[in-house]
């Protein structure tokens, strides 16, 4: 064990550290698959908040740099080392309590999206943000990379989802932002200012999020087309009649290539371009959001399926 493990352990205990085989899984996110990977001169997931503020402390007085992690499912490379102390905030996973019928939830950032979205179903309720890998991905991470998912196009990204952050600045001090309200308007909008700052201005670590009733129904359309052009205009028919889709994606021709396996049955041969779209709800109003859908896209497309 180097020096630095040894003083770390002494601050967040010796089951914090993550060294040998298991330290690699620190090394990098999912930019992976492009062959970005990093170093870290120590790696370490305090057990909870006091001990996180410990170890900040402590790098912070001594220049040691330091890399936020989540889930490490980030496409930007933000949690690759390059030297400096690893911290995971993996342990931070309480959730801290969930209030229904105030359409809330205050969770610590190493709660996963899959489970926030599964809690809020429970009860009844959404949580829209989706981004990928929801078993892995977490929600400080989220908050961290202010991310979106497919439901952004209509119910906006992680930012638009928070009312209040808790958050270990540099030298240690925990401070709060905002909290369990629904109006927050003196002030700087410093919790604005945190979500989407990578883990350059702190370690997220906990946060208040808010929650709307789960939509009744959700309708999915998948429309395949020949070219990006006429994709593209299905597109803009879309945005031109006024249809607010839950979901507007689509896929080029070399995403379509890299996925038309994940499709069932197939795409027709000839798919060059894909448009994914989604009607969301009461069961009256995903019905006729779709039937409006299905007509926008319908012109040019090769296929059209729900």
């Amino acid at each position: 064990m180097s020096s630095l493990a040894a003083d770390l352990a002494k601050l967040a205990g010796a089951d914090a550290l993550r060294e040998g085989a298991a330290a690699r899984d620190y090394l990098h996110d999912s930019t992976e698959m492009q062959g970005l990977a990093g170093h870290a001169d120590a790696i370490v997931a305090p057990p909870d908040v006091e001990a996180l503020q410990a170890v900040v402390a402590w790098c912070y007085e001594r220049g040691i740099a330091m890399v936020p992690r989540g889930g490490g499912t980030g496409f930007a490379g933000g949690a690759v080392p390059e030297g400096g102390v690893v911290v995971s905030l993996e342990r931070l996973d309480r959730v801290r309590s969930l209030e229904p019928e105030y359409w809330r939830a205050h969770l610590e950032a190493g709660v996963t999206t899959g489970r926030l979205h599964r809690l809020a179903r429970e009860s009844g309720l959404y949580f829209p943000p989706d981004p990928g890998a929801s078993e892995q991905s977490q929600i400080g991470g989220n908050i961290a990379c202010n991310a979106g998912g497919p439901h952004s196009f209509k119910y906006g990204v992680t930012r638009d989802w928070v009312t209040g952050l808790e958050a270990v600045i540099a030298d240690g001090e925990l401070v709060q932002f905002g909290g369990a309200v629904r109006k927050d308007v003196a002030g700087y909008d410093l919790r604005s200012l945190l979500c989407g700052s990578e883990g350059t201005l702190g370690f997220v670590t906990a946060a208040w999020l808010r929650l709307i009733p789960a939509p009744e129904a959700a309708i999915p359309l998948v429309a395949s087309y020949g070219s990006a052009a006429a994709g593209v205009a299905a597109l803009r028919r879309v945005y031109g009649h006024g249809l607010r889709a839950a979901v507007l994606e689509y896929l080029d021709a070399g995403a379509v290539a890299a996925s038309a396996a994940a499709f069932p049955g197939g795409l027709p041969p000839e798919t060059g371009f894909l448009v994914l779209t989604e009607a969301d709800g009461t069961a009256a109003e995903a019905a006729a959001l779709a039937a409006g859908l299905a007509e926008a896209l319908a012109e040019g497309a090769i296929q059209l399926s729900t």
